[in-house]
């Protein structure tokens, strides 16, 4: 039941009560379990390009990228907290796991230490619990405070390299038009931190380079946020008896990503970054990546022309045989002229998938979708039912895995900008279970933004190289190759 305060605060956050009754409806009856129907492998699903197509495509790009207006779009508001997982449980309590023993046995192979002014490595218990009270707690660089973005990952130039500015590298070895458009969604207390790094750094990257940024912030919007549930199933608030209202996820974001005008967008994560010749391998995929979405957006706009001017058989089976090369669907029934031309009129996405070899991440999958086709999808571990018949079977089909390496289009074929909102599959939402302040509490997420947030997108998955996912999730994965500066 809502009170006066309740409704207030709705208000204030642009959320009507008919919204949030519907989200605490989902929430209790719980997120229904991916469809499963088989793996994506190569040939079944994924695309593996030849070398000889990847050259082609890549100088398509260079051919054809002024022609198109193209945007870097980078969800960085995650703070690095969990990163220090094991360092602050040290600090507390001394307990050095493999992860702490690990840092101080290497800690000189790190991009920061030379601005630690120190020399050697510390070997008493004092001398460990200063520096990594320093490195972590607001006295010293306050790392236990700060997003990720902000982070010294790597060394170049004689000094410490952000994400943030990796990916300002990397965008500007795809620029198109001599200009890099970058997004960044943030959080409202981190916003200062880019600002002031953006200053620092833009300049000398535009000489680097020889091109223009343009980097824009959001932040995730309130009314995106959701409630939760407590041990009894009634809505959960906090001690002072309001609402808990909890950020919904990083499908929340599909809301950043509908305002971009761009014809293509690429999409990757913050912490997924590489120096050196890693940085150059992902951004010549992002270059074939962009081609290869200004080709799909060319065959699908052409059968939609043809199939407009004259729907009869031969336009139907065409556009039948374009919806299953770039739409990600198994097989196109005999659909009217009008659903077909809509299929054919939805935003687009190449999706980069890596061999697996034991990390996680989501699964690419053939499933029923919300609307009874066979489509492909990424689908996570959390979306998956593993008491069901024969789902254990699909699951060791599974060759590949998501490294969120993505290039879309918000377009139809008119070049006019699509209501992402629209293609959203708003059933595949998350329920987690949490805890605040002791007491246990069902939450819910939205539809992740690459998985339920784009499950109606047209969508091709690619094999791209492991080199391509590089992602920093502790400490001790800055001493990664990915990470590391290479010998020469």
């Amino acid at each position: 039941m809502l009170n006066e305060k309740d409704l207030e605060m709705l208000n204030k956050i642009g959320m009507g009560e008919k919204e949030f009754s519907l989200l605490v409806e989902t929430l209790r009856q719980g997120a229904e379990p991916a469809d499963l129907v088989r793996p994506a492998i190569v040939d079944d699903g994924i695309l593996k390009l030849s070398d000889s197509q990847a050259e082609e495509l890549e100088k398509m790009w260079e051919t054809e990228k002024d022609d198109f207006t193209s945007e870097k779009f980078v969800p960085a508001s995650g703070a690095a907290t969990r990163m220090f997982k094991d360092f602050f449980a040290y600090l507390d309590n001394n307990t050095e796991s493999s992860s702490v023993h690990k840092f101080f046995d290497y800690l000189e192979d790190f991009a920061f230490y030379p601005d630690l002014g120190i020399k050697g490595e510390p070997e008493k218990d004092e001398e460990k619990w200063a520096l990594l009270s320093f490195l972590l707690g607001k006295e010293g660089w306050n790392w236990g405070a700060l997003p990720k973005g902000m982070l010294p990952f790597h060394r170049e130039e004689g000094r410490s390299i952000t994400p943030f500015e990796e990916h300002l590298r990397e965008g500007a070895l795809c620029a198109a038009n001599g200009e890099v458009n970058i997004h960044f969604t943030v959080s409202p207390q981190h916003q200062e931190l880019f600002s002031k790094k953006q200053e620092e750094i833009v300049p000398l990257l535009e000489e680097k380079y020889g091109v223009k940024y343009n980097l824009t912030y959001s932040f995730q919007e309130e009314g995106t946020n959701t409630p939760a549930l407590d041990g009894e199933g009634n809505l959960f608030r906090k001690d002072d008896g309001s609402l808990l209202m909890r950020p919904g996820g990083h499908g929340s974001l599909i809301r950043n990503l509908d305002k971009s005008d761009k014809d293509i967008v690429f999409l990757k994560n913050i912490d997924n970054v590489g120096c050196g010749s890693y940085r150059e391998l992902s951004a010549r995929w992002f270059r074939i990546f962009g081609a290869l979405l200004i080709k799909a957006r060319q065959e699908l706009c052409e059968a939609e022309e043809n199939l407009r001017n004259n729907p009869d058989d031969e336009t139907h089976a065409a556009a039948r045989k374009i919806l299953t090369r770039w739409g990600g669907i198994d097989s196109c029934g005999q659909e009217d002229t009008r659903t077909l031309l809509k299929r054919l009129n939805r935003p687009v996405r190449i999706c980069g998938m890596v061999r697996n070899d034991g990390d996680t991440g989501g699964g690419p999958f053939w499933i029923i979708d919300g609307k009874g086709n066979c489509s492909l999808q990424v689908v996570e571990s959390a979306q998956i039912d593993k008491s069901r018949e024969g789902t254990e079977e699909k699951l060791k089909g599974i060759t590949h895995f998501n490294p969120v390496f993505i290039a879309c289009s918000p377009k139809n074929c008119s070049g006019e900008k699509l209501n992402l909102e629209e293609y959203v599959d708003r059933s595949a939402v998350f329920t987690v279970e949490k805890s605040l302040n002791g007491k246990p509490l069902k939450a819910l997420e939205h539809p992740g933004l690459w998985n339920g947030s784009m499950a109606f997108w047209n969508t091709t998955f690619v094999e791209i190289p492991l080199k391509c996912f590089n992602p920093v999730k502790s400490l001790p994965d800055l001493l990664n190759k990915a990470h590391l500066p290479e010998k020469k």
